[in-house]
């Protein structure tokens, strides 16, 4: 399980869901990894990913499963329309409606994890993220950001950190959050 943890923690598309597909279940001793990687892992993004791993064995993983489902059936429905595919505005509408902010720490490792994914499922999680603000998602986010080769997807991460309320972050969060902030808000004292 500390190999398959690693694995998760290292690699992105193919390999990391291989190893988030063994990591969504484990069993006692893999629970036991997963809750001492949340405490003591030195890279935050390895805590957000045991604190995901973790909730999804507490809680189930049922939300992720039908917001991907929805996600894939919005990409089919309008494959062949003019636009070629959903909205951004409007899923993340329809996730915030089904699920509330319930999805946010999923949808940051997802973009952190699965780069390939298409502009507007991107921007779809981007902008649910902007609806929520939740401090749990803040390393993969800001991770995501630094390391996105695409200009649109930076700018819009940068949007995205620079509204997070800076009164609820950890200590340890909130040097990077305020250096994001700088970015994104350039002549504006972060708050």
């Amino acid at each position: 399980m500390d190999e398959t943890f690693r694995i998760a923690c290292t690699s992105t598309d193919g390999p990391y869901l291989a190893a988030e597909g063994l990591l969504r279940h484990p069993d006692p001793a893999g629970l036991e990894i997963l809750r001492r990687q949340q405490e003591t892992a030195a890279d935050p993004v390895a805590r957000s990913l045991a604190m995901l791993y973790l909730g999804w064995a507490e809680s189930g993983d049922a939300d992720v499963q039908r917001a991907l489902a929805y996600l894939d059936a919005a990409e089919a429905r309008f494959r062949n329309t003019p636009l070629g595919a959903p909205r951004q505005d409007l899923c993340a509408a329809d996730l915030t409606a089904y699920y509330g902010a319930r999805l946010a720490l999923f949808f940051a490792v997802r973009l952190l994890k699965q780069p390939a994914w298409p502009n507007w499922k991107v921007m779809t999680a981007l902008t649910y993220l902007y609806d929520h603000r939740l401090p749990e998602s803040l390393p993969p986010l800001i991770r995501y950001t630094e390391e996105t080769p695409v200009p649109t997807y930076r700018t819009a991460g940068l949007t995205t950190l620079a509204v997070f309320d800076t009164g609820v972050l950890a200590p340890s969060m909130l040097d990077e959050a305020l250096y994001w902030r700088a970015l994104a808000l350039p002549g504006q004292p972060p708050r």
